[in-house]
């Protein structure tokens, strides 16, 4: 309604505005104001691409609406071995890759992405190649870690560590993990969503327990792979 009947043309950042204010203004999250300013965006560069549309992309004057959707609720050692436990009925690759994630902390794009020459079990090493910020990153691995990765190569003939049931790479955490943290009651009666325990809050979870051990900011931020230390700031106050 705010920019429907309005030709390509005669659309400035003041009606972008206008339609942010109303969003917001509506109780929509500042994340989908971030995404219809999005698909406008991509609209004005078709047009542009295509001769319909000469001048500079009104999207590129709004600012995105601020938010702030960091997590901040971390497991605790006794709420993390209650979930392994209970993955481990469930779907014990799974909880491989919960492991992996609260103990070594990578993102689970990165897990899906390993194969066995990322293992350096003589120096204790698991390198993540395929990263978020594209740098690779060498972890050294936990007893713990070191003792799953031993005992899943002896059952996997695939190159990759945790394949998907056609032997590709997996696209997504499986629906088990959400359905073990919803029997656990994990996330009862919390009603932020940043406080939910999710599979990236395991990422989270490890960052923290690193902090909360004396291990230096900037090691931290090198071990998860924060391309700023204002990523790892976050976790200062633990």
């Amino acid at each position: 309604p705010v920019l429907g009947d309005r030709p390509i043309r005669q659309i400035a950042p003041f009606h972008l505005e206008k339609l942010k204010k109303q969003m917001l203004d509506g109780g929509l999250k500042p994340r989908t104001v971030e995404y219809a300013l999005a698909v406008i965006r991509q609209v004005f560069n078709y047009a542009r691409d295509h001769g319909l549309f000469d001048g500079i992309n009104p999207v590129t004057k709004v600012k995105a609406p601020k938010k702030d959707n960091r997590r901040i609720r971390f497991l605790s050692h006794e709420e993390a071995e209650q979930l392994l436990k209970a993955l481990a009925e469930k779907s014990p690759e799974l909880r491989d890759m919960a492991l992996l994630a609260l103990q070594c902390g990578p993102r689970a794009g990165e897990i899906f992405a390993l194969t066995w020459n990322d293992i350096d079990f003589e120096h204790g090493i698991v390198t993540f190649r395929h990263t978020k910020n594209g740098r690779v990153r060498h972890v050294p691995m936990t007893d713990r870690v070191k003792e799953m990765f031993r005992g899943r190569k002896g059952n996997i003939g695939s190159e990759l560590i945790f394949p998907a049931r056609n032997g590709k790479q997996r696209k997504d955490v499986s629906k088990v993990f959400t359905q073990v943290v919803d029997n656990l009651g994990l996330n009862d009666d919390i009603e932020d969503p940043r406080q939910w325990i999710v599979f990236h809050g395991l990422r989270h979870t490890c960052a923290s327990w690193l902090v909360m051990a004396g291990v230096p900011l900037y090691t931290v931020k090198e071990f998860l792979g924060h391309s700023q230390i204002s990523q790892t700031e976050r976790y200062a106050h633990l």
